[in-house]
């Protein structure tokens, strides 16, 4: 799996730490050095690059909104209660649903649930399938007034 990305600003705040360091060894390095330098270490030919990335990458939610989707084939209303980068265009969120639901379709035993967690991507959408190979979880995009 590949490791998470850190975000603008923790990559900024790398950036102002490694200047610190530097400076402290006697070696100045000036703030957009040290921005280019953080960039090569993640891969990246330039700041400018790595920057578009991570803005381009952002969650298709936000923690305290409302989402509406599909988790299993059945159709839910949620409240976002946390989302957290996973890896570079992949977010680990955590949803309080408006109404329990039973998240399995068996009739021999049954799990009712409150909240659902999961890793989407910028669609919305989990990379595990089901069966059918319908994502497990989609959210629907919001709708515009």
């Amino acid at each position: 799996m590949n490791e998470p990305l850190p975000t603008l600003a923790e990559n900024k705040a790398q950036a102002k730490r490694l200047r610190q360091l530097m400076a402290e060894q006697g070696v100045a390095v000036s703030h957009s050095q040290s921005l280019e330098l953080i960039a090569h270490n993640y891969g990246y030919r330039d700041w400018n690059t790595l920057s578009a990335q991570l803005n381009k990458q952002q969650s298709p939610v936000v923690a305290g909104s409302t989402v509406t989707g599909c988790y299993s084939g059945q159709t839910f209303r949620a409240s976002v209660r946390s989302v957290q980068p996973e890896r570079l265009g992949f977010w680990r969120v955590q949803l309080q649903l408006e109404q329990a639901m039973d998240v399995v379709t068996s009739s021999r035993f049954s799990s009712i649930r409150r909240r659902l967690t999961a890793t989407i991507n910028h669609q919305g959408v989990t990379e595990q399938t089901r069966g059918n190979g319908e994502p497990v979880l989609r959210l629907h995009p919001p709708a515009h007034h």
